[in-house]
This record gives C-alpha cells, structure tokens and sequence, in this order.
C-alpha cells in the first residue's frame, strides 16, 4: 500500500498522498503516529549529540537507554501505521455484516463489539508510546546544550500533539461499546495520558524558553 512500510523503508510522499484522498484511510491517527515517530527521532538524535558532548568516564548509561528506546518506539509506531488502519478497517467490515435475523444480529453485534475495541486500543497504543518519547525528550534536554534544546521542544510539542490527536481517537471509538466498565476505564486511560502529556511538554517547552531568554 502507499505510504505504508515497504521492505523496512518509509514511503513518506506516498503517504502524504494517501492521506489527502478521499479514502477514508489512512487518516488522523496514522499522521498521529508519524508525528510521535518524528519526535522519536529528535530523541535519538539528540542523545546522539549528547553522548558525543559527555566527558571522558562520564556515565552515559541513561543517554545509551534513551537512544535505545527511542530507536524502538520509532519503529514501533512506524509499523503501528498499518496496525491502525488494519484495525479500523475490520471494523468497518463488521459494520457491513448483515442484521436480519436474530442470529444474524447477535454476530454483527459481537463482531462491531470485538473490533470496535481493537479499533480503540491502536491509537491508546500510539497513545502511550508518545507519551513515553516526551519522557525521552525530557531526559535528554536535561543533558543538552541550549542549541540542541529548541529542537528536543519542538519534539515534546509533537510528541504531546500526538497523545492529543491519539487520545481523541480513542474516545471516538469507544463510542457505543457495549462494555460500560472495559470503555470507562480506556477513556479514563486515554484522559490520564493527554493530562501528563501536556504537563511533561510544557515543563520541557518552559525550561527551554527559559534558557533562551537568559
């Protein structure tokens, strides 16, 4: 598909293109998850430069972790693309199952149940990775020089941006699930990670917007 994974490559025009059509795939929470994985990459980059600042003996064990992680979350969410629209598109299958009949009925039910929920849980995914790279973000700024920071900011208002757009899909696709208790606490999931996103991303911007005013 364009615009997807092929071969381990990103086609990055190719999903711009796909993403301006009239299809209703991919959309907000694919751009989402490309954002979260361009923040991923400021991290990496960052704890890139970082480590090549750090004194001789310096301790560089949490800068190495970050790179590390955020090299993962970057794939991760790349592949989490395709996982999205995947899970969106067995939803919109089951929607087209047919109801007449008790039985018939009962299956489309259960059907838009099982992937309405999967449909809700890859943005909550996405979700919580962005979260975790504002982390990285953060980790590495406290061990950057001020020219480096503006970039590892513009990186928290991405990957805080993310959580948002994620979040909001969450909740739309959640809407009508049968299982008060399991859809409650996914919203209260999804309500808890936008909240911390935005507290991480503004501590992040503020400190940097600080030391440029200095």
């Amino acid at each position: 598909m364009s615009g997807t994974l092929d071969n381990g490559d990103f086609d990055l025009l190719g999903f711009i293109t796909a993403v301006a059509t009239a299809e209703p795939l991919p959309a907000g929470v694919a751009v989402a998850a490309l954002t979260a994985a361009l923040a991923a990459a400021l991290a990496e980059m960052g704890a890139g430069v970082a480590l090549k600042r750090v004194a001789a003996g310096a301790d560089t064990t949490e800068l190495r972790r970050v790179r590390s992680e955020a090299v993962a979350w970057r794939a991760a969410l790349l592949r989490a693309i395709e996982e999205d629209s995947a899970a969106y598109r067995t939803y919109m299958a089951a929607r087209k199952l047919p109801r007449e009949g008790d039985a018939a009925r009962r299956l489309r039910d259960n059907a838009l149940a099982r992937t309405r929920l999967a449909a809700a849980l890859a943005p909550l995914s996405i979700a919580g990775m962005a979260y975790d790279i504002l982390g990285f973000l953060g980790t590495v700024a406290e061990r950057s020089g001020v020219a480096m920071r503006s970039d590892l900011a513009s990186g928290a208002i991405l990957a805080e941006a993310a959580v948002r757009c994620a979040t909001l899909a969450v909740r739309t696709n959640l809407r009508g699930h049968p299982d008060e208790i399991e859809r409650d606490d996914l919203l209260a999931q999804a309500t808890t990670l936008a909240g911390r996103a935005a507290q991480k991303c503004a501590t992040i911007v503020s400190a940097t917007e600080r030391e440029e005013g200095r």
